[in-house]
C-alpha cells in the first residue's frame, strides 16, 4: 500500500515538472529534409541500404480539383460583319461617283456590342447593314406618324437609347458632327454619343474669293427640307469658276461635267477631276445644293443675269443625211446671238437624225434633252450636252437655229422634198464607200478615216471609234453599210478602218481610193493572227 502511494506521488511530481503538450511540441525540431524520424529511412550507420525507398511516382490525380475552365458558349454575333452605310457614301453605291471611293464604316465587336465612330451631317441619313448587303440591316423603328416626323432628333448626342429593326427607316442627326455609334445586337437598341461639332460641312470656293480663301458656307434648310443646303445673295461675275467642297469627305472637291450651266435647272455634281462650275453671266445668285438623288445636284438662280457680249464660235451641223461623215458650218448672227444653217436633209427616222457640235468635235455638242418621236417644228426645243439625235420625219430644205443663251434650237421646214431624196448641193455631195460586214455578225458599224499624208487630219470626227454608219443598202443581194466620203477627197487614197463601234473589234488599217467614178466596195473576210479583220477591196 505504501509503495502504491509513493508511486502516485512520483507521477504527480513528474507531471508538475514537465511542460504542456503544446510547449513540448514547440521544443521538438521541425520535421523536414534535415531530420529523419525512425523508420523513415532504413540506412543504418553501417552504410547499408535495403532500397525500400525507390523514389517512384505514379503521377495519378484523382481530379477532385483540376483547376480547368469550361469552354464558353458559342457567340452567334462574333463572326458577323456589320458596317455603317449612308448618304456619306451614296448608300453603298459610291462607284456611281467619279473620283474618290468612300467605303462603309466598319464596326468593332465586343460581347454583343458593336461600336464605330462616324462623321454625319445634317440631313444625311445612315443605317447599319450586315455583310455589305441590304438583306439584313438596322434602321430606326417608329410606331406612329407623329413619331416619324420627329425621329431624326433621337440622335441628340446624350446617348439616349432607341429601338432599331431590320429594314427600318433612315437614321438622321440634328447636328453635324463626329459621333460614337453603339448598337446592342442582343437587345436591338442603339445610342449615339456626340463627340465633336462640324459647322461648315459644305462650302463654296472659287475665283470670286481668290481661289484660296475660306469661301462661303452652305446653310442647311432644316428638317422640313432634308438634305438640302443653300447660299443666298452671292455676287458672281461672268467668268468666275466655282468649286463645292465637302469637309467631311476628306476635303473632297465637287464640280460639274457640263460646259454651260442653265438657270433654274439641276446639274449633277461629281467628285475629283470634274471641271469647275463656270459662271456665264454676272449677277446676284442663289445656289441650292440637293443631296436627295444618287448624285448631288446644284441649281443656280439669278434674277437679272448680265451676259457678256457673245463672240462667234465654230458651230456646225452633222447627221445621218451625210452618213455622219462631214460637218456643215453654221452662221453666227451677232445682233441676235444665235447660229443658223439652211440645208437639204432626207427623211430621218428616230434611230438616225442630226446634232450640232463645236469645232467639229464631239467634246462639245448639243442634242435634244428629251427624245422625240417626231420633232416639233417652229418651236423652242431644249437641248443639252450629249443629248439625243434630232429626228425628222420628212425630207426637205430645213432651217436649223441654235440659241446658246437659252440652250434651245428651232427647226423649220422651208420646202418639203417631193421625192424624199433631193439632189444634194454640189458643195455637200459625197463619194460613197460600201462596207460588207456579213462575215463578222456586227450589228453596229463605224468608220475611222484619216489622211495618209498627215495622220492628224481625220475625216470622221477625230474621236475613236469615229462616225457611225447608219445608212444601209442592198446591192446584188448583199447588205452594205454606206459611208459618204466628202467630195473634196476625190482622187485621194485615205486610211480606213471599219469597226463595231464600242464592241472592241475592227479591221486592220486599210488604204481606200476615193474616186467619184468608181465607188469602193470593202468586204470583211476573216481575222488575222492579231484578231483584227482583214478585207478585200474592189472598185466598181
Amino acid at each position: 500500500m505504501k509503495r502504491f502511494f509513493m508511486l502516485i506521488v512520483a507521477l504527480v511530481a513528474i507531471s508538475l515538472l514537465m511542460p504542456s503538450c503544446e510547449a513540448f511540441n514547440d521544443l521538438l525540431p521541425s520535421i523536414g529534409d534535415d531530420m529523419e524520424l525512425p523508420g523513415e529511412n532504413d540506412d543504418t550507420d553501417d552504410g547499408t541500404d535495403n532500397g525500400t525507398d525507390d523514389g517512384t511516382d505514379d503521377g495519378t490525380d484523382d481530379g477532385t480539383d483540376d483547376g480547368t475552365t469550361q469552354e464558353p458558349d458559342h457567340d452567334p454575333f462574333a463572326e458577323e460583319v456589320w458596317t455603317i452605310v449612308g448618304a456619306f457614301n451614296s448608300w453603298g453605291l459610291s462607284e456611281m461617283y467619279m473620283g474618290v471611293e468612300i467605303p462603309d464604316i466598319p464596326m468593332t465587336y465586343n460581347e454583343g456590342i458593336y461600336t464605330a465612330e462616324a462623321v454625319f451631317y445634317k440631313g444625311m441619313g445612315f443605317k447599319l447593314h450586315k455583310d455589305y448587303d441590304w438583306l439584313v440591316s438596322r434602321g430606326y423603328a417608329y410606331t406612329t406618324p407623329e413619331e416619324f416626323d420627329f425621329y431624326c432628333y433621337l440622335l441628340d448626342g446624350n446617348e439616349q437609347e432607341f429601338d432599331v429593326v431590320n429594314q427600318g427607316i433612315d437614321i438622321y442627326v440634328p447636328t453635324a458632327g463626329r459621333y460614337l455609334i453603339t448598337w446592342n445586337a442582343i437587345t436591338d437598341k442603339m445610342k449615339a454619343k456626340f463627340l465633336e461639332e462640324i459647322t461648315d460641312e459644305w462650302s463654296l470656293t472659287g475665283t470670286f474669293d481668290g481661289g484660296d480663301g475660306e469661301g462661303m458656307t452652305f446653310t442647311w434648310l432644316g428638317a422640313e427640307m432634308p438634305r438640302k443646303y443653300v447660299i443666298e445673295d452671292v455676287d458672281l461675275e461672268a467668268g468666275d469658276e466655282l468649286i463645292i467642297e465637302h469637309r467631311g469627305l476628306s476635303t473632297t472637291l465637287y464640280g460639274v461635267q457640263v460646259y454651260e450651266l442653265t438657270f433654274d435647272e439641276e446639274h449633277n455634281l461629281y467628285r475629283g477631276d470634274a471641271p469647275s462650275i463656270k459662271i456665264e453671266a454676272s449677277g446676284r445668285y442663289r445656289l441650292t445644293l440637293d443631296l436627295n438623288g444618287v448624285l448631288p445636284t446644284i441649281t443656280l438662280e439669278c434674277d437679272e443675269p448680265i451676259y457678256p457680249e457673245l463672240e462667234a464660235e465654230d458651230w456646225s451641223i452633222i447627221g445621218s443625211y451625210c452618213s455622219w461623215s462631214y460637218d456643215t458650218p453654221m452662221t453666227f448672227v451677232k445682233d441676235e446671238e444665235y447660229y443658223y444653217v439652211e440645208l437639204w436633209m432626207s427623211s430621218l427616222g428616230s434611230e438616225n437624225g442630226f446634232k450640232i457640235r463645236k469645232d467639229c468635235s464631239w467634246m462639245v455638242n448639243r442634242g435634244v434633252a428629251v427624245e422625240y418621236d417626231e420633232l416639233p417644228l417652229d418651236s423652242d426645243i431644249p437641248v443639252c450636252q450629249d443629248g439625243a439625235n434630232l429626228p425628222l420625219k420628212k425630207g426637205g430644205l430645213y432651217r436649223v437655229e441654235y440659241y446658246p443663251r437659252a440652250e434651245v434650237m428651232r427647226v423649220s421646214l422651208l420646202e418639203e422634198s417631193k421625192d424624199e431624196d433631193p439632189a444634194p448641193d454640189p458643195e455637200e455631195s459625197v463619194i460613197e464607200v460600201y462596207v460588207d460586214v456579213t462575215a463578222t455578225g456586227w450589228s453596229n458599224v463605224g468608220v475611222w478615216a484619216w489622211s495618209l499624208a498627215d495622220s492628224s487630219i481625220n475625216y470622221t470626227g477625230g474621236s475613236w471609234p469615229g462616225a457611225e454608219i447608219a445608212t444601209t443598202t442592198d446591192v446584188d443581194g448583199r447588205r452594205y453599210y454606206v459611208w459618204g466620203a466628202p467630195k473634196d477627197l476625190d482622187g485621194q487614197t485615205i486610211g480606213f478602218i471599219a469597226n463595231n463601234l464600242s464592241g472592241g473589234e475592227q479591221t486592220v488599217d486599210l488604204s481606200v481610193a476615193i474616186n467619184a467614178e468608181n465607188n469602193a466596195y470593202v468586204t470583211l473576210t476573216q481575222t488575222g493572227n492579231d484578231g483584227k479583220w482583214m478585207a478585200s477591196i474592189e472598185y466598181r
